[in-house]
């Protein structure tokens, strides 16, 4: 083969390859952290991060902006995005979903470390508890009928979450309850991981996933590709080691 046949050919060859490199995947979602927060922060979310160091290796760049949820879903659907994180299978039935999940949301009680008490599973057990929730958020049919007939404290907007903590810390409430890794992430950002803890788990948890639209053809390929290097990714520790920056126990 001649220099300009070569030349040539690798001319070819990079116009080709180029799509391929230049390839991008949008992810939209509210914020949710730690599954997906900031997407200009160093700590975007724990699925950000995954997709990451899933796709960029791969010369895909990951796209990730936050939008509301019921606007994610309905735009992925229609395939103008490419797909939705922390989606539960009952969100989004039609969509394309990765073969292992990527966490289980748990919906837990919280309290001082230094109080005794724990929710087993009996909504008796929250007799004479002083509980504070979030407005508008629903804890499961069992547990939000309790709460209409007993004297909760609502929190309401953005900050609810930390309200509800402080509301512990001073001794207005003496129980909160939000999703584990919501709580756990709040907690070390506050200091509080020793101080605030778990009293016991309301119910089985919700398998999450990272979803991705069915009306997109590529879509198929990004699946097979987090199929393939997910488990690749737990092998090397790098799985792990993502988890550990949100203060999570790898499964």
């Amino acid at each position: 083969m001649n220099i300009y046949r070569f030349l040539w050919v690798i001319l070819v060859y990079c116009v080709f390859a180029m799509p391929l490199q230049a390839q991008t995947l949008s992810i939209r979602a509210d914020y949710w952290y730690p599954m997906n927060g900031d997407p200009k922060s160093d700590k975007p979310g724990y699925m950000i991060d995954l997709a990451k160091a899933i796709f960029e290796p791969h010369g895909i760049t990951v796209d990730y902006r936050l939008m509301p949820w019921s606007r994610a879903i309905q735009e992925t659907r229609l395939g103008r995005n490419d797909c939705v994180v922390g989606a539960y299978k009952s969100d989004t039935p039609d969509f394309l979903f990765t073969s292992e999940h990527w966490g289980v949301d748990k919906i837990s009680f919280y309290k001082f470390a230094k109080d005794n008490w724990r929710y087993k599973g009996d909504t008796k057990d929250l007799i004479n508890r002083k509980v504070g929730i979030i407005n508008d958020y629903s804890y499961g049919k069992a547990l939000d009928e309790v709460f209409v007939k007993m004297n909760v404290q609502s929190a309401k907007g953005d900050g609810a979450l930390e309200i509800n903590i402080r509301k512990l810390l001073s001794g207005r409430i003496d129980t909160t309850i939000e999703s584990h890794y919501v709580m756990v992430a709040k907690l070390m950002d506050m200091n509080l991981s020793d101080q605030v803890i778990s009293a016991g788990d309301t119910q089985q948890g919700e398998p999450m996933y990272i979803a991705c639209s069915p009306n997109a053809t590529r879509t198929k390929k990004f699946i097979e590709i987090m199929n393939k290097t997910l488990p690749q990714l737990k092998k090397s520790g790098r799985f792990k080691q993502i988890l550990q920056k949100y203060n999570i126990e790898s499964w």
